[in-house]
């Protein structure tokens, strides 16, 4: 009996390591990053993000662009499908541009680009139960569409939304490429 618990504590630190690897050699630029098979959406274990109303070159009356910068503007649904509570951070978000640059979130005190508070999202057919984050709110299994929007010098070429949330012992980066004005 015993020998059979060393067996599967040692598979499962095996398949923990091998995914890690994974991350790690998947061909992208930047190691531990998967890349969004589909545009405008991404998936960690079961979690989804999906990316509409892309706003380049936008504006906000609210929040102050240095004049060598631009605005984007982009609107955040997720759906959590695991069968485990998710949250909804903007914080786990970076905007990479042509170059390869990553840029954070730019926040206003009011209007689009205002920071939006994070959301616990429970699995379907769950009444949610206690917050994961004091400062959180209950969503259910769905959340969004919330703006976000980040500064950056140049909006010419593409753009990849980069999302790391934190999705239990293995989570993971998504990038995803932006289609949209």
């Amino acid at each position: 009996m015993r020998r059979a618990a060393w067996l599967g504590a040692g598979l499962a630190f095996l398949a923990i390591a091998a995914y890690g690897i994974f991350l790690s050699f998947n061909g992208n630029a930047h190691p531990g990053t998967l890349t969004a098979r589909r545009p405008n959406e991404g998936i960690i274990n079961g979690f989804l993000v999906g990316v509409t109303d892309v706003q380049r070159d936008s504006a906000d009356p609210n929040l102050a662009v240095p004049a060598s910068s631009r605005l984007v503007k982009i609107r955040l649904t997720f759906q959590n499908t695991t069968g485990s509570q998710q949250r909804a951070d903007p914080a786990d978000f970076k905007l990479r541009d042509g170059k390869g640059s990553d840029h954070d979130p730019a926040f206003a005190a009011s209007g689009d680009c205002r920071r939006w508070q994070r959301a616990d999202l429970y699995p379907p057919n769950a009444d949610g139960g206690a917050l994961r984050d004091s400062d959180a709110r209950k969503s259910g299994p769905t959340f969004g569409p919330v703006a976000l929007c980040f500064t950056m010098a140049t909006t010419d070429g593409a753009l990849t939304l980069v999302w790391s949330p934190d999705v239990g012992l293995v989570g993971g980066t998504v990038a995803i490429p932006i289609r949209g004005r």
